[in-house]
C-alpha cells in the first residue's frame, strides 16, 4: 500500500454526504509452474461494480494490466485494414 501510495495510484478526497462508501473484497491467488511449484503470489482488489455510478464514483476505467500480444494483435489490425492510431 505504501508503494502505490508513493508513486500516486489514486487521490485520497472528501466522501460526498450523499454517498455511500463502495464495498471491495480480496481475490488472492497463487501461480504455479508445470512442476506444480508455487512461482508468485497474487492479490486483487475487487469493487462491487453494481453499486457505482459514472462520473460520481469514477471519471474513467483502468486497466493496469495489458499483454504484449493485445498490443501485437491491435498493430496487426490497423496495419491490414489501413488505420490510423490516435
Amino acid at each position: 500500500m505504501k508503494s502505490l501510495e508513493k508513486i500516486k495510484t489514486w487521490d485520497m478526497v472528501e466522501l460526498h454526504t450523499k454517498r455511500k462508501i463502495i464495498n471491495f473484497k480480496w481475490i488472492l491467488k497463487k501461480k504455479q509452474n508445470a512442476k506444480g511449484q508455487v512461482e508468485k503470489y497474487e492479490a486483487c482488489r475487487i469493487a462491487n461494480g453494481y453499486l457505482h455510478v459514472v462520473r460520481i464514483d469514477y471519471g474513467e476505467i483502468f486497466s493496469l494490466i495489458i499483454k504484449l500480444t493485445s498490443i501485437r494483435c491491435l498493430l496487426f489490425m490497423v496495419v491490414v485494414f489501413d488505420l490510423e492510431i490516435e
